[in-house]
């Protein structure tokens, strides 16, 4: 687990470094974007400390498990995406690439689409599983 934050740290790290230097010298970081993209990395920690021992990135089910309905999944399904989201959005803005920030946003999205099927089919009781809803391929 503490890989993997490492990884996601490293790739901002990286993703900030890249976009600074293909800045002219004058362009200004946005505070308050910088500040936004922080207590994004705060709701994060607020995913994980809400699922304990639980959170991976890898989709395991555990039968007769109750769902996680503490911290920001009382109100929210898939808390993290919201946060990936508004990182890929932010961080870019707050270093003045909006370009960037539009292509990772549309990027993202058929890869978080496709994350949540496949989560929300594993929840699904095992005689539903393999179920899929009418006029859909497979």
């Amino acid at each position: 687990m503490a890989s993997v934050r490492a990884a996601i740290l490293s790739g901002h790290c990286q993703l900030a470094s890249t976009a600074r230097a293909t800045m002219p010298p004058s362009t200004p970081v946005n505070p308050w974007l910088l500040t936004l993209f922080v207590l994004l990395q705060a709701g994060r920690l607020w995913v994980i400390a809400s699922l304990g021992r639980r959170w991976t990135t890898r989709i395991i089910i555990m039968p007769e498990t109750p769902l996680v309905r503490r911290g920001p999944y009382r109100w929210l399904g898939h808390p993290n995406y919201l946060v990936v989201a508004g990182e890929l959005a932010v961080l870019p803005l707050a270093l003045g690439q909006g370009g960037l920030a539009l292509l990772f946003t549309l990027l993202n999205i058929p890869l978080t689409l496709h994350r949540i099927r496949v989560e929300e089919a594993a929840l699904r009781p095992p005689i539903l599983r393999n179920h899929r809803p009418t006029g859909t391929a497979r």
